[in-house]
């Protein structure tokens, strides 16, 4: 036998069509128990087979072997010397050898193969952990960054929105509100990035004027052009305009590639927003800026999340994800996304295509709702732990002229609600120190079982978004709550 046989970690056996042991290993020996002498002293390879292999060599490997001339992964059991079933997992050929045939098997013992099976679920386990333990983290974090901003967000908005105020206290205000904005997009990156790794970022399709939607978008942008100096065109020349899509994630998309193009033009360049129809039934919306430019071997990755083109994030700033989003986002859309440049120094063409749809008919008219008479005047129950987003909408809600009942935590909401008589609305955390807002409400549902109820939290993932809905919520704001949008659902209760 050859020496390096027997040096084989697995076993290895010879037998010819007749049965006899031809050869075997030191390895097979060594598992089983045996002699090699003992082995070849005209043994049939049967006598090493369990009685189940037996069978099965009779009724299937061998005739296996002899019709196809090869076999893979055969699970069989062989019999020790003791009389011990050891399985096997067998690899086996059929060959002449000498004007004789002879059938070449390799087995390896399944023990081994379950102790790696073994620790790859076990590595699998620990991977699918880790990836909970990172979502949990991210949902963590996004909260207690969230949680501060509401505060700054609200106090600066009512201020940009004062005219008592001087028109310089107001600029300032607007500064603040916009860079507090800036902070919850870049948390709202890191979720949909999550979102997107995890198979999770949904849409909600409808018919979709890009025109319209480009139109916001310019004015959402206004102030990036402004603040840097750079001048931003928008063209809309195509005739064919409307797409199927969801409009808030279509927005963030055009958002992310206008507000990079700004962010890599210098002071006095121009970035062009430019629509067009391809004759392919798609809508283009090409970007094109006058900026840095893309080097030829870093556009292949440009939409790699975390990466910038080759630019540290530090020059630049941001996270890197806006991107590795859009792209996510219109692949959903069925649509695509690309990237030219000419080098560096050259600026950067961003051109997303989407199949169009025809001119939706209008709607009807909506009825318009009844003018509200005088101050809102609700009687609200506010619940929030973090003591200075309860203090200030609270300051807020009253100066709008709402009467505003606090606390802290559920007990002290579930108190108040028993002991004050009914609210016309409750606004709530969902994270409170002594129980969930998810319970705060079914308590409060207890009591007063029509309350409109306003869940506010930190945590903006879409399950996070169903669980307050089910449990009784009638609307869902992320923080940093933006008071515009308060103002609107509370406009909706006072209209009910």
């Amino acid at each position: 036998m050859d020496p390096a046989l027997d040096r084989l970690p697995c076993g290895f056996l010879s037998f010819a069509d007749d049965g006899r042991i031809v050869a075997v290993n030191a390895s097979l020996c060594a598992m089983l128990g045996h002699e090699r002498d003992e082995l070849l002293a005209e043994r049939h390879v049967q006598t090493l087979f369990s009685a189940g292999g037996r069978v099965f060599y009779q009724t299937h490997l061998f005739p296996l072997l002899k019709l196809q001339g090869e076999v893979e992964e055969i699970y069989l059991s062989l019999r020790s010397k003791e009389g011990e079933e050891v399985p096997f997992l067998l690899n086996g050929r059929r060959r002449e050898n000498g004007g004789r045939f002879e059938s070449e098997c390799v087995l390896v013992r399944m023990r081994q193969r379950s102790h790696f099976e073994t620790e790859l679920l076990h590595a699998k386990k620990a991977a699918q952990k880790a990836s909970r333990a990172k979502d949990e983290f991210m949902a963590a974090l996004s909260h207690e960054l969230r949680t501060p901003l509401t505060p700054v967000l609200m106090v600066a908005t009512v201020m940009e929105m004062d005219p008592t105020l001087p028109e310089e206290a107001r600029a300032q205000a607007a500064v603040i509100r916009r860079n507090a904005e800036l902070e919850a997009r870049l948390i709202d990156d890191l979720l949909d990035h999550t979102r997107i790794a995890n198979g999770k970022l949904s849409l909600v399709p409808a018919p979709v004027d890009l025109h319209a939607l480009l139109s916001h978008t310019a004015e959402i942008v206004k102030s990036e052009g402004t603040g840097k100096r750079v001048e931003i065109r928008f063209e809309k020349e195509a005739a064919e305009h409307h797409v199927e899509g969801d409009a808030a994630r279509l927005q963030q998309v055009f958002w992310n590639v206008i507000k990079n193009a700004v962010k890599f033009t210098a002071s006095g360049g121009e970035v062009r927003v430019v629509t067009s129809n391809d004759g392919e039934g798609r809508l283009v919306v090409r970007v094109t800026d006058t900026g840095i430019g893309i080097a030829p071997e870093a556009l292949p990755h440009i939409f790699n999340a975390f990466e910038q083109g080759g630019i540290s994030t530090r020059t630049f700033g941001g996270l890197g994800l806006g991107l590795a989003i859009s792209r996510a986002i219109v692949n959903l859309h069925h649509g695509t996304i690309l990237a030219e440049s000419a080098g560096p120094g050259r600026g950067a063409t961003f051109s997303v295509a989407l199949k169009t749809l025809p001119v939706p008919a209008a709607p009807e008219a909506p009825v318009a709702p009844p003018p509200i008479m005088g101050p809102a005047g609700l009687r609200l129950l506010l619940v929030e732990d973090h003591d200075s987003t309860r203090d200030v909408l609270a300051r807020i809600l009253r100066r709008a002229g709402h009467e505003v009942l606090v606390a802290g935590t559920g007990a002290e909401a579930i108190k108040l609600a028993r002991s004050a008589g009914n609210f016309d609305a409750m606004i709530s955390d969902l994270g409170l120190p002594d129980q969930s807002g998810l319970d705060l409400i079914k308590a409060i549902r207890a009591l007063q079982p029509a309350i409109p109820a306003i869940a506010m939290s930190g945590y903006g993932f879409e399950e996070d978004l169903r669980r307050a809905k089910a449990a009784g919520f009638t609307d869902y704001l992320v923080k940093p709550v933006s008071f515009n949008h308060l103002r609107a659902l509370l406009d909706q209760v006072t209209r009910a």
